[in-house]
């Protein structure tokens, strides 16, 4: 089976937490705090930069990050 395992960012704890990976003493089933898009037009963003001059037109709604993705899938 081939697979990636992304590590970074794993604080004091994260060398133990990747050999429990990968020795299989944990299961690595959970959510990842960050969301990556295929492609910069899946932004809710997207619309709005670049702005005109230099400016940011973006709304604010509680429907972006995580959110938003939730709602376009």
């Amino acid at each position: 089976m081939k697979a990636i395992l992304h590590g970074y960012s794993g604080g004091q704890g994260g060398a133990a937490a990747v050999r429990d990976v990968l020795t299989g003493d944990y299961n690595l089933s959970g959510k990842i705090a960050e969301t990556y898009p295929l492609k910069y037009e899946d932004l809710s963003s997207e619309p709005y930069y670049p702005g005109l001059d230099g400016s940011c037109g973006a709304y604010r709604s509680i429907i972006i990050g995580y959110r938003y993705f939730y709602t376009k899938i």
